[in-house]
């Protein structure tokens, strides 16, 4: 997906990975975010990825941003990540800009 304009627009795009890879022992741990200059790349190292590229401002939170919190008793006045609060296996990734793309790897 690509937008390219004149003014800038608010973009919030919710990703989700290959729900088949879930099947597979170990699949947790292959799912990987990195940042990128100009964005973010969300992905399993063995299938699918998305790489989110913008001009503008860019943010990016995904289910696994709170693993390291799943076994802790919950605690309502921690200050858990945005997601942390998202069923796996999503993302979400927000832009404002002029150039924005989303591309499917593999």
């Amino acid at each position: 997906m690509e937008y390219e304009g004149e003014l800038p627009i608010q973009v919030t795009s919710s990703l989700t990975l290959d729900p088949w890879q879930f099947v597979q022992p170990g699949w947790s741990d292959q799912i990987r975010g990195e940042p990128l200059s100009d964005g973010y790349r969300w992905g399993s190292a063995t299938g699918l990825a998305v790489s989110a590229h913008s001009d503008g401002k860019t943010a990016f939170w995904s289910y696994n941003d709170g693993r390291e919190f799943i076994l802790s008793p919950e605690d309502p006045n921690f200050a858990y990540p945005a997601g942390h609060w998202l069923p796996f296996p999503c993302a979400v990734f927000e832009s404002n800009g002029r150039l924005i793309t989303l591309e499917v790897e593999r």
